[in-house]
Parts: C-alpha cells; sequence; structure tokens
C-alpha cells in the first residue's frame, strides 16, 4: 500500500517531532509577546487602533509561520510520493505537540490545587 523508502521512519518521525517541537516553542515565544506588549497597549482611549491591527497582522503570520512548522515535513514527504514518510512526520508533529500541550495543562493544574 505504501511505497518503500529509502529513509528511516525513525528519523522522519523524529524530524516531525522537532517540527512539533519547534512549533510549541513558536507558541510560546507569541504568548511571551502578547504578555508583555500588554501594557502597551493597554491605553483607555477610544480611537486605540493600534492593539487590535498588530494583534491580526500577529495572527495572520502566526498561521503562516504554523502552517509550515507543522505541515512542512509531511507536504514535502507527499509531494515526493513518500505517503508513509508523510504519515509518520505528521504523527511525530502532532505527538510532540501533545506531550507538550499536556505538559504545560498538568503544571497548569498541579499550581492550581
Amino acid at each position: 500500500m505504501f511505497k518503500s523508502s529509502k529513509v528511516r521512519l525513525g528519523e522522519v518521525f523524529s524530524r516531525g517531532a522537532v517540527a512539533g517541537l519547534a512549533e510549541a516553542a513558536y507558541v510560546i515565544s507569541v504568548v511571551m509577546f502578547m504578555l508583555f506588549t500588554n501594557v502597551l497597549f493597554s491605553v483607555k482611549s477610544p480611537l486605540n487602533i493600534y492593539a487590535p491591527v498588530v494583534m491580526l497582522i500577529l495572527l495572520v503570520l502566526s498561521v503562516a509561520v504554523s502552517a509550515g512548522l507543522v505541515f512542512g515535513y509531511p507536504l514535502y514527504y507527499a509531494l515526493n510520493k513518500q505517503y508513509q514518510e508523510a504519515v509518520y512526520a505528521f504523527g511525530g508533529t502532532v505527538l510532540a505537540l501533545g506531550l507538550v500541550f499536556l505538559l504545560v495543562f498538568a503544571v497548569a493544574i498541579l499550581t492550581w490545587l
């Protein structure tokens, strides 16, 4: 069903996991930016248009960066007709993101208790 490849699947999975960790680091850096600029954009002016503009631009930029990080390797492998490798790379990315989510969620729950 899948085309055999010369690339080891463990290496492909690891590349996907690194992409997932890079995505998690990017998300954390965006959150830090939003937290640190909260004071800058908290002006109580009715004409304060800067905060929504900056946040929407950040959203569009983040979607582009995240799409590249999450779907970059799987798309590369799929375009080269290496479908099994594409699935493994995507699985590694999703698994790494899921583990980071569980870690952050567990820390949040433990600090809340």
